[in-house]
């Protein structure tokens, strides 16, 4: 499919942050490639009439939404254009909808109702930090009471009538806070603890906090929700990651809590919400993650019966009608579709909401020498693995693997062969394999690169070879893999718990590999480099603060630098071997929970890395002598693990693909600052511009069009020289792009004869300097440069153009022009100026009426296109021996 994108781009300003920044000169230019709004984070109650009333966050536009069905159709508002994840939606007395919300722009806990007229928005607390699983519930007298996450730490909010009161309950380590209120209006909640990997309980008893363990959960379990019964005796399900199961507890007295197994067919119980009946009997609905299942359970008084709605994978809420018949709302991740589902008796009702498309999670990003642009991604509504590619005029999207085939994951990573083609790795999640999709020019070809027990975390660089080098986790397994020439290979390169971040590949110019990647179990990040025979591991930040996130790059001397986050201190790092040991760099304090990035360092080997801060996107770089870091207004939020990618042009400048709010695949680029598209010299005041001193359009007649300019790291020819008798009077340089008044201050010159420029003179001033725009190369700025006739002869000038905001420019561009007068360049050797010369001149004579000397003719000096005796004389008066000649010089 081709994708016409007349992509209305925003250009999005950054805003200063964080370490010393000046701002840049160019602004991110940001597009959707692929995938349509969907609404997500779904909050579900009933009124007293049985009507569902739904809180959801659109990702599209990242508000918080309220939908409630009248009778007849679903009315749909806006309540909060400032983010709205994740919503919890309780009503009062009167059927009015209260929300407890996240907003994501400012990190506020926010609280909003509707006072029967207008929707009434308070700040809770501000922070700074995000606040998550929140969970509202109103008392008596309608009065909002919020448990919630942030920072680790469990805290209970709740408005007493005047204002807002503020209680942490547990330091750190908690997930998943539930609430309810008990028949005194008093709070209990239950939560996970992430240190024991218990289901806790707490509550308020009137005077402190008292709590119970209610189950082990096992690792990354426990996720709860709590109801209490008509006898304030709270019931709790939660999912026992250990197991694979949906569970159910209640106490039934002092600190005794039952256990029931609910559903252990389906693998682990993802999201689920629990209910109870008028008969104190429990309903959950539940996502089955072994299967991608929505589910619905209920105790019939004897056992629990299960039941499936949809073959899809969801998370909701579940509320029972008077007649206690469930309702659920939830999204359908397949699809990306808000539904209602209301069991009548016999079958469930299921209404669309809304729909949408989710795509671009964990998109990988590479440029190809001409500039042309690969991304992989993962479509999750089509369940495929896609390909986008911009050709220089237009976007054409791939689909590489087929909606009916196995499911994947959503890791991809994207390499380009020798020929340009692309090579997408990826992952099968009911195999467990890695897979590799190969472009062959007209279709893909997909393999199994390797099958195993629990694949996470898909790492891909290319080195020499042609063939790629991956790695990942399979179980507490650090794995590589590669080509042997006939087969794929794989070796165990560490034992590590399984990290909750991927391992970083790269590649140095030897084709061997190293990678960066965190081991949980010592908290440490580490560093594994294949020495050609096996793999040395080092140690490269320890003391349990070691690197969540890692992203790894080498420097051109095949030095590891390494990008991540301290799990306990939070802080961003930049980490890099300085020859002999580890160096390090904190850019930023954003939170362990945040911090996922990608490092790329730039041809000067100044890294580039864009990663998630503590409440927004940002960019840093290091230009040499300081860290920029900038916050990328206008991206959006993006998902915390591998969902970016980075690549840098030939000219440096950060290119980024990225999961944005609203499922959407988007692209940004930061523009090339203005450069310079061409140097040249002319003979000002000659023939060829009609003997006339000031710049003007005459002036490209009398461009040397034999003559380039001298650049850094080379040595000078007779090309980049003229013998002009009126010395050098004329430089043009065509800059790109919009400029402001160029003055002396923009430009630098230098005078000399020697390979040192560093200790040349100042050479003498421009007496003008020209824009004529749009008369450059490509449509470029022609800027012209004009000197006294004879004011710099028989030497070489330097020209530095700066980077000023009047130029344009990232950095300095240095070139050099010389003048020998009279040399004709009969000696590659040297340019002395000799009887040789002289002879020359005199065997190739020219006359305007016969035969006119071209602009390219070295024996016409004065440029009056004759070459006769005024051409020998001028040859004659300014011979030079090898101590006086212009130098054949090499610059810097």
């Amino acid at each position: 499919m081709k994708v016409h994108l007349t992509i209305s781009f925003v250009l999005a300003m950054m805003i200063v942050a964080c370490v010393s920044v000046p701002a840049l000169s160019a602004d991110w230019v940001i597009g959707t490639l692929d995938g349509a709004p969907i609404t997500n984070q779904v909050s579900l109650a009933l009124d007293s009439s049985g009507r569902p009333h739904i809180s959801y966050r659109n990702s599209s536009s990242n508000t918080l939404c309220y939908a409630m069905f009248d009778g007849v159709s679903w009315i749909s508002e806006t309540v909060d254009s400032a983010g709205g994840q994740p919503p919890s939606i309780a009503l009062d007395a009167a059927d009015r909808p209260h929300i407890s919300y996240n907003d994501s722009v400012s990190d506020e806990l926010k609280y909003a109702y509707f006072d029967g007229a207008n929707w009434v928005v308070q700040v809770v607390e501000h922070t700074g930090m995000s606040y998550t699983f929140l969970s509202l519930a109103l008392d008596s007298a309608g009065r909002p009471h919020i448990a919630y996450r942030v920072h680790g730490d469990l805290k209970y909010a709740f408005w007493d009538g005047s204002a807002w009161s503020i209680q942490t309950v547990v330091d750190g380590g908690i997930e998943q806070p539930s609430l309810a209120l008990d028949s005194a209006g008093r709070p209990c909640i239950t939560y996970y603890d992430i240190n024991t990997y218990n289901v806790e309980y707490i509550a308020w008893d009137g005077s402190s906090w008292t709590s119970q363990t209610v189950a082990n959960a096992g690792f990354f379990g426990g996720k709860a929700s709590l109801v209490l019964d008509s006898s304030d005796s709270p019931c709790v399900s939660y999912h026992n990651n250990a197991l694979g199961a949906l569970m159910y507890a209640t106490r039934i007295s002092g600190s005794h809590w039952i256990v029931q197994l609910v559903d252990a067919s389906d693998g682990t119980r993802a999201d689920h919400s629990l209910c109870l009946d008028s008969a104190g009997r429990p309903h959950v609905s539940y996502e089955a993650s072994g299967t991608g299942d929505a589910k619905y359970a209920h105790f019939d008084g004897s056992a629990w019966v299960v039941s499936e709605l949809e073959s899809i994978s969801v998370g909701g809420s579940l509320a029972l009608d008077a007649a206690d018949r469930p309702r659920i709302a939830y999204n359908d991740y397949e699809n990306d579709d808000l539904k209602y589902a209301a069991w009548d008796g016999a079958s469930w009702n299921i209404q669309i909401l809304f729909d949408g498309s989710e795509v671009g999670e964990n998109s990988s990003l590479v440029l190809d020498p001409a500039g042309g642009r690969h991304i992989s991604y993962f479509d999750r509504t089509k369940n495929a693995v896609k390909y986008a590619h911009f050709d220089g005029a237009e976007w054409t999207l791939h689909e590489v693997t087929h909606p009916e085939s196995a499911s994947h994951r959503h890791d991809t990573c994207i390499a380009l062969d020798s020929a340009g083609r692309p090579r997408i790795a990826y992952m099968s999640r009911e195999a467990d394999d890695v897979m590799l999709a190969q472009w062959d020019g007209s279709a893909w070809d997909v393999q199994t690169v390797y099958s195993g027990q629990s694949v996470y975390f898909l790492s891909m660089a290319k080195g020499p070879s042609d063939w790629p080098h991956i790695c990942f986790m399979d179980r507490d397994s650090l794995t590589y893999v590669t080509w042997d020439g006939s087969a794929w290979t794989n070796f165990l390169v560490d034992t590590v718990d399984r990290c909750y971040c991927s391992p970083s590949i790269a590649v140095n110019s030897s084709g061997r590999p190293s990678i960066a990647y965190h081991d949980r179990i010592h908290g440490d990040l580490k560093y594994a480099a294949h020495d050609g025979t096996g793999w040395t591991v080092q140690v490269v930040n320890s003391a349990g603060d070691g690197g969540h996130h890692p992203s790894l790059a080498l420097d051109s001397a095949g030095r590891p630098c390494i990008s991540h986050v301290g799990e306990i201190s939070g802080e961003f790092q930049y980490t890099f071997w300085a020859g002999s040991a580890w160096e390090s760099r904190v850019l930023d304090t954003i939170g362990s929970e945040t911090g996922s990035s990608m490092l790329v360092l730039d041809s000067g080997d100044r890294p580039h890395i864009i990663y998630n801060g503590t409440d927004q996107s940002r960019y840093a770089t290091w230009d040499g002598s300081i860290w920029k870091i900038e916050d990328l207004v206008g991206f959006g939020d993006y998902w915390s693990f591998g969902a970016t990618s980075l690549a840098l042009d030939s000219a440096g400048m950060p290119h980024v693909s990225y999961q944005a709010y609203g499922y959407l695949l988007n692209y940004a680029y930061m523009p090339a600052l203005n450069t310079i598209q061409w140097r040249s010299i002319f003979y000002n005041n000659s023939s060829w511009d009609g003997h006339d001193p000031a710049a003007g359009p005459s002036d490209d007649l009398a461009i040397a069009s034999d003559k380039t300019a001298l650049l850094p790291g080379q040595t000078a020819t007779f090309a980049n020289y003229t013998g002009y008798s009126r010395g050098i009077n004329g430089v043009m340089v065509d800059i790109n792009g919009p400029m402001g008044t160029l003055t002396t201050a923009d430009f630098e010159f230098r005078v000399g004869n020697d390979n040192g420029p560093g200790g040349w003179a100042t050479a003498p001033a421009p007496t003008s300097i020209t824009v004529r725009p749009g008369e450059g190369t490509g449509g470029s700025d022609r800027v012209t440069l004009i000197w006294t006739d004879n004011a710099i002869e028989k030497q070489w000038l330097q020209v530095t153009v700066k980077p000023t905001p009047n130029t344009g420019l990232a950095a300095d561009d240095v070139f050099y022009f010389g003048n020998a007068i009279g040399e004709t360049g009969n000696s590659p050797s040297d340019a002395k100026v000799t009887p040789a010369d002289q002879i020359g001149v005199r065997n190739n004579p020219h006359t305007i009426v016969v035969n006119p000397a071209g602009i390219d003719d070295a024996y016409d000096f004065n440029r009056d296109r004759k070459v006769g005796p005024t051409d020998q004389i001028i040859c004659r008066n300014n011979g030079t021996s090898s101590m006086t000649a212009l130098q054949l010089i090499t610059v810097p």
